[in-house]
């Protein structure tokens, strides 16, 4: 997209949806009969969210940290070797440079490596996919972010699905396009790591923006929830943050 930058949403202590704050909002929803408490502990409070018939975990923000995001990653170990991603660093990077608020209602960041989209001659999806079926007993598992996807919010599960075999796929795609300009920035690998990063920041606010509902609205107008002001976020926190963390050990090594 074209246009003038926009000036990057940067973390701000005071607007952090904090313990008292989220606890306020949800004695206000169980009074109103909208919302029901299923559980609640020190560090976060689980309810059932009549409206949109789901259960949603909210985390309290200042117990929030880096080891929860790590934690809440889960890749897929059939990623070959060159186009893997390092969980931890992920979480580093992830943790500095998004907003804290996008991690409170996150149950998890899902990384799958459809064997069938790389290899024509491959029938087979991620077995991980069963794996997350087992785990949320939804066999919708199996179609999260699906070929030619790339990310995908599963709004019912609170997760952020990214398919980094697609990614790599339509980064080739780019390379192939502009290999005439010799310009190393369209090389798939550099197209690879650009895409799994801002593919993540972009689905993490849309985490944020649709199932967070005590959003401070002067703060985080409804208008931030559209698609063109997500792409236009991720792509200013992307482009105004350093990438410090080594989350692809093996991708420019030399074959």
């Amino acid at each position: 997209m074209v246009g003038a930058r926009r000036p990057i949403i940067r973390f701000k202590e005071e607007i952090m949806l904090k313990k008292e704050i989220i606890e306020s909002n949800i004695k206000e929803e169980v009074a109103n009969g909208t919302m029901e408490i299923l559980e609640q502990n020190l560090h976060s409070i689980l309810v059932w969210d009549d409206e949109n018939n789901k259960e949603i975990k909210f985390s309290f923000s200042e117990f929030l940290n880096e080891k929860n995001i790590r934690e809440a990653i889960y890749i897929s170990d059939t990623i070959p070797k060159k186009w893997k991603i390092d969980a931890d660093e992920l979480a580093k990077y992830l943790w500095r440079v998004c907003d804290r608020n996008s991690f409170i209602t996150l149950s998890g960041i899902y990384i799958f490596w459809d064997p069938w989209i790389v290899d024509d001659e491959e029938d087979d999806s991620d077995p991980y996919r069963q794996k997350l079926e087992d785990e949320t007993g939804d066999d919708y598992a199996n179609y999260l972010a699906e070929a030619p996807l790339l990310g995908q919010l599963w709004f019912e599960r609170n997760i952020v699905a990214i398919n980094a075999a697609s990614i790599m796929v339509a980064s080739k795609e780019v390379e192939k396009e502009n290999l005439n300009l010799g310009d190393p920035w369209f090389s798939v690998e550099n197209q690879y790591h650009i895409g799994v990063l801002q593919t993540a920041i972009h689905e993490l606010r849309h985490l944020q923006m649709d199932t967070n509902p005590f959003l401070p609205e002067d703060t985080y107008p409804i208008e931030e929830s559209a698609e063109d002001a997500v792409e236009a976020y991720c792509r200013d926190v992307f482009e105004g943050n350093v990438i410090l963390e080594n989350i692809f050990p093996n991708l420019f090594e030399k074959d």
